[in-house]
């Protein structure tokens, strides 16, 4: 999958993943954005109506800890903004598709 375009599939976390519903699991998952996206959403981010927007601290502090890469370079197993993915809630065994969008 290049950037902002393709196909992913999102299945369950192999061991020693990062299970977002795993209450003992300490550790963060890494982050990768691309310069354009950092871009685009540290401007988002400033713009008036969003300054004190909740969770915006949050995101701040995410995109903080980010590894940034260039779009060109970035790994074909990431997903990006303006991907489309399909994902299995491993709870219910439902797909989604879904575009991920600013």
């Amino acid at each position: 999958m290049g950037y902002g375009s393709g196909l992913c599939t999102a299945q369950r976390p192999s061991a020693g993943a990062f299970d977002p519903q795993g209450a003992s699991m300490t550790t963060t998952p890494p982050i990768i954005v691309s310069s354009l996206d950092l871009e685009r959403i540290e401007a988002l981010l400033d713009a008036p109506a969003h300054r004190h927007f909740p969770g915006s601290e949050a995101l701040r502090a995410e995109l903080a800890r980010a590894d940034v890469v260039e779009p060109q370079r970035m790994p074909a197993d990431v997903v990006t903004m303006n991907s489309q993915v399909n994902v299995i809630d491993i709870g219910n065994g439902e797909e989604y598709d879904l575009t991920l969008v600013y």
